[in-house]
């Protein structure tokens, strides 16, 4: 049997790890720099699917935004303040 490994994108802590569930999530987060080429830019929204573990969907229904930067599909995520 194939075991599924996931990991979460903002804190990197992997489903096989003891009480961390991660599932794929799809929320708005305030993007960094543009996604073409990834130069930097004013800040805007984006709705991105990203896998996010259960103790950093507590912190974003706390009201803590997921900011983003990268390009072409190879994005990194991250909390204010914690980069």
């Amino acid at each position: 049997m194939k075991e599924i490994i996931l990991t979460c994108d903002i804190c990197h802590k992997k489903n096989t790890a003891k009480g961390i569930i991660v599932k794929e999530t799809a929320i708005e987060v305030i993007f960094t720099t543009e996604q073409t080429e990834g130069k930097g830019i004013a800040h805007y929204l984006s709705k991105e699917r990203f896998d996010c573990c259960n103790i950093c969907s507590k912190k974003i229904i706390k009201g803590n935004y997921v900011f983003a930067s990268g390009a072409q599909g190879y994005n990194k995520f991250w909390f204010k303040g914690e980069k």
